[in-house]
Order: structure tokens, then sequence, then C-alpha cells
């Protein structure tokens, strides 16, 4: 099942495996997830879509996602072997996944999704850019403005200098 899907594979199978298996293991995640979660969208294996949707269906009707129901779930469907079997499912539900980053699998796919639509060749950018903050320094009139940075996996300290609509920045690793 590895690879299969509409999509290149710009985000790592494992992060959407580990998205439908915290789902899984912690089913009261599924409806705030599936207020954001676009199936077509963030999930390129088709069979982790289906496997997401017998979840949800389950957890609605018998208000419990065991093994046993998911499976039964989608025989009744039609889907079982569409979504590689028992045997396909037991990797998604033993597959590893850490509760506290949860919610980054899903900012990889979210991301992964906006990319997909806007230029289908750019590069991952939580791996490769990163996010910082300036403030106006309010203490001191140099530097302008103050903050901090992470970019690449490295923290670094922020100086800022300009009032107009430059800003020159000095980056000091912290």
């Amino acid at each position: 099942m590895e690879g299969q899907g509409y999509f290149p594979q710009e985000c790592a199978p494992e992060i959407e495996t580990a998205l439908v298996a915290g789902l899984w293991h912690e089913p009261f995640r599924l409806a705030p997830t599936l207020r954001w979660l676009d199936l077509d969208a963030h999930l390129s294996q088709p069979y982790l879509r289906l496997v997401t949707q017998a979840l949800a269906r389950c957890y609605s009707e018998l208000g419990a996602v065991d093994f046993a129901s998911v499976v039964e779930c989608l025989r009744q469907l039609g889907q079982l072997e569409e979504c590689g079997g028992v045997q396909s499912l037991d990797a998604i539900y033993e597959a590893r996944w850490y509760a506290p980053l949860f919610d980054l699998y899903g900012q990889f796919l979210r991301s992964t999704a906006l990319r997909r639509q806007a230029d289908p060749q750019a590069l991952p950018p939580f791996f490769s850019g990163g996010m910082g903050r300036l403030t106006l320094n309010k203490v001191g009139l140099s530097p302008h403005y103050i903050g901090s940075a992470r970019i690449a996996g490295h923290s670094y300290r922020i100086s800022g200098w300009g009032k107009d609509e430059n800003i020159d920045l000095k980056f000091y690793a912290a």
C-alpha cells in the first residue's frame, strides 16, 4: 500500500499513518480533527481515507473504535480488501505515534496540502525553513526590534534596525 496515492509523496506516509493511528487509539480526537481534515486533500493514501471514515462511523454508531469493530465495519462496507486486508489494518493500529506530536502531524498534512495546491514541487518547510518573531524594543533605542527564531532546527536571537519599510536583521546563535 505504501506509495499508492493520487499525489507525490511530499509528506512522509508515516505522518499520515501516525495521524490515523492516533485517531484510532484516542477517538476523542476524531471530531476536532474531522472538522479540518479533508480526506482527499490531506491523506494521499486512499486506504487511510477509508480507515478514517470507518473510525468515524464506528465511533458515532458504537461509541468505540476497537480493532474488531473497525475490521467488521470495513468488511460490511466491502472495503476491507481495498484497505489491504486485516494485516494492513494491523500495521496502522500498531503504528508508532506520539500523542504530544499529534497536532504537529496535522500541521504537516495541512502544509503539504497547501503546497500541493500552490506548487507541487515546493520543498517541505518544516525542516528546511523556520519561524521567528520580532517585537519593538521598548527598553532602548538600538536595536529597534528584538526577537528570536528557530530556523532549520537551530535557535537564533534576532536584532533589527530600521523605521521605514525595510528592516535590517542580524541573527545570533542562541
